[in-house]
């Protein structure tokens, strides 16, 4: 994972409510971990399916976090913690489909100095399909 900012991700008097320590310029971190999960689906009448899946995770990361006077450091906390979700319905007839597919990965690491760093990422999917062969 990597950004970095222009200017301070802090507004002008940022500083009054924070630590020194969150005036960051740029972060980068890389990780190894595992993902563990439960898939469930459900056919329903009417040719409908509705499908969960659950995926908590955990990984050891290798942060480097460069504040805006561009010292650096890194948080000595390792862990990062991850949970990806994602539901989804479709509709199947014998020639056609539809799927509608919403998913999420929430990410939560420590950067030390009482500041944490939460990401989440979501997306969406719609697609229809036509079978070429019955």
């Amino acid at each position: 994972d990597y950004f970095t900012a222009d200017g301070s991700v802090l507004p002008e008097n940022g500083l009054d409510y924070f630590n020194e320590h969150a005036d960051i310029d740029r972060y980068s971190g890389r990780a190894v971990g595992v993902l563990g999960g439960i898939l469930t689906a459900f056919v329903l009448p009417e040719d409908f399916i509705v499908t969960c899946n659950l995926m908590p995770g955990i990984a050891l990361v290798n942060e480097k976090v460069t504040l805006q006077d561009l010292s650096t450091y890194r948080p000595s906390n390792p862990m990062l913690y991850k949970l990806d979700v994602s539901l989804g319905v479709s509709y199947n007839t014998k020639r056609y489909y539809i799927n509608l597919l919403y998913g999420t990965g929430i990410y939560s690491t420590n950067l030390g100095y009482d500041n944490r760093y939460h990401y989440n990422l979501s997306m969406a999917k719609l697609a229809f399909g036509y079978k070429l062969k019955v």
